[in-house]
This record gives structure tokens, sequence and C-alpha cells, in this order.
């Protein structure tokens, strides 16, 4: 099933003020909320980003499980996600935990959608509460949506707070301001002068122009086993021709370098 994702582009986009999310701040405690096999509760008034009370998971068997809550946006629109997640407390031997904000679709024929909206690597507490923000396209049929939180191994607890959905109106021509502002801000006039000797007709004279540097530079991440695999070598002359930066993929992460930490 193809996931309906769109990135937001921040041109002339209108927030529509009509909250998906029911009890968004909790105030009514878990109402409207669900925490299947494991468990929540509200978390002591003053310990919160946004109003009054949050909600703890803890007992969590898998790094899927957090709390959820059935949605119905309209097929087709573009919604704004945003909450605020907290880790509880660090793993010793890991670097920190991810947070993710999820949008699950389910379909007519029994398939699933997952749409990571916002994604937060390396949290620990001493982060404190951190703000989750994405946006996410529904798809133009669906039968169930639902928005949950996951990320944090089991055995780590976390509190989620001021979860709120509104849609995003994106009905601007957008593509004609981009093209408008990329011949604006990122083309310019050249001028050549060409001198001919005599008896050379000029109508018949045609220029190449190769253009060996940008002024605007262009960057991309980069397959570290690919760029030095000597039979890839149509790979790095792409990346030579048409980048002027580029940054290893995952070759530099933590992750690679340092599983656990200290070791």
């Amino acid at each position: 099933m193809v996931k309906f994702v769109l990135l937001l582009l921040l041109i002339n986009i209108i927030v529509v003020n009509s909250d998906l999310v029911l009890n968004g701040d909790f105030e009514n405690a878990m109402q409207n909320w669900h925490c299947w096999n494991y468990k929540c509760e509200i978390i002591p008034s003053g310990d919160s980003r946004v109003g009054t009370h949050a909600i703890r998971a803890f007992n969590r068997t898998h790094s899927y499980e957090g709390p959820s809550q059935d949605i119905h946006p309209t097929p087709g629109k573009t919604y704004m996600f945003t909450s605020w997640m907290k880790l509880l407390h660090d793993k010793s031997d890991m670097l920190g935990q991810t947070m993710e904000l999820m949008v699950s679709f389910e379909f007519d024929d029994g398939q699933h959608s997952w749409v990571a909206v916002a994604l937060r690597p390396l949290v620990t507490t001493q982060d404190g509460w951190i703000q989750m923000q994405g946006d996410f396209q529904a798809p133009p049929a669906y039968k169930r949506a639902n928005i949950y939180y996951q990320g944090p191994v089991p055995a780590i607890d976390y509190a989620v707070a001021g979860a709120t959905i509104t849609e995003l109106d994106v009905s601007g021509d957008w593509k004609t301001e981009a093209n408008a502002n990329i011949d604006k801000y990122r083309k310019g006039d050249i001028n050549v002068n060409v001198n001919l000797a005599n008896g050379i007709d000029g109508s018949q004279v045609e220029i190449q122009l190769l253009q060996t540097k940008k002024s605007f530079p262009f960057g991309t991440t980069v397959n570290s086993w690919r760029y030095i695999d000597s039979s890839m070598n149509k790979y790095r002359d792409f990346i030579h021709q048409h980048f002027n930066w580029a940054v290893l993929e995952n070759a530099l992460k933590w992750s690679q370098l340092e599983r656990h930490r200290g070791q």
C-alpha cells in the first residue's frame, strides 16, 4: 500500500482552526484515548508542557506502543500534527531514544499505511519536553485513521502532552510562486561577447556554454560503500557532476560508530 505523505511546502499555507484531536490537552483524563496492552496514567498537575495534565505511558512491551486515538480527517486534505513528548528516564547503555508521532490508515481491502509525521532521535531526559510537529495528507479513501506515539524501547517510560491536529489550506498556486522565486533568486542574465574573424557569418555561428561551477551550491547524501566501489564509477561521477557538497548517509552516525556507549 502506497504511503500518502506530503512534505510541507512553506508557501501560501494557512492553518484552518478545526482540531481533529479530542481531549488533546488531557484535561478530561483519559477520555477519547486508548492504551492497549500496557498502562497509561495522568501525570499529576504541574508536570505538563501544555495545560495542566499529561499522560505517562509505562509497562510497554514494544517500541510501537503509545497513547492512541481514532481521528476522522477529510480524504485528500492536509493536516498539521503537533504534540509534546518527554522521556522519563534513560537507558545507560544507549545514547538516547527515538520519539515519533505516527498516523495510520486502514483501507477496505485490509491493507494499512503508516506515516511517520515527526521523528526526533537520540532524546534523553536532559531534553525535557520536546515539541514534535509534522504534516500528513489523508488518502483519497480509507476505512479508519488513527494517531499514536511510539519510539522508546519498552524499558523506557515517557509522557505526552498537548496534542493537536489542524487542517492546512494548501490550495494556493504555490508552484507559480516557487517558479517566480527561482527566476528571481537563482537565475541571472549572462552576456557573451564573440569576436568573429573576417568572412564568418555570425548567423551561422553556434555557441555552447558548459557550466563548471554554481554560485548557489547543491548538496546531497552519499552512500559510502557505493562511492568507493570501483565497479560503481557512474554513481561517483554523478555525484561529482551534479553536486557541490556531500555528507555520508549513515557511516558517521552514532548507531554505526558506537552501537553501545563506551564500546
